[in-house]
């Protein structure tokens, strides 16, 4: 599936396209996961199994963004707890700079 690279600043313009968010989880229920992604982002679980999420981890989503701004998680990824997420921010938005080589 190709999926935009996006964080909190650019969600709402890709309500009709698989996206990715890479992004921090601050607090999660066995429903919805609140993620730091350049600003923050509420994440609704595919299932109801939480167990494995981590507050202070991070974690690539893959979903849609729904029509009240939130992501609906298709998939979703570990990537440890030590990213950078000034790098995170500048990678996505290179991606929207250069969008002719990313979709």
């Amino acid at each position: 599936m190709n999926a935009i690279r996006v964080d909190a600043s650019v969600l709402g313009r890709f309500t009709t396209s698989p996206i990715k968010l890479i992004g921090k989880v601050v607090h999660h229920d066995s429903r919805t996961a609140q993620v730091e992604s350049n600003g923050k982002v509420t994440v609704n679980l595919a299932s109801e199994r939480d167990e494995d999420l981590q507050n202070g981890y991070f974690y690539e989503f893959v979903g849609k963004v729904k029509d009240d701004g939130s992501v609906q998680e298709f998939s979703r990824t570990s990537m440890g707890n030590a990213l950078d997420e000034r790098a995170l921010k500048v990678l996505v938005q290179q991606v929207h700079a250069h969008s002719e080589l990313f979709y």
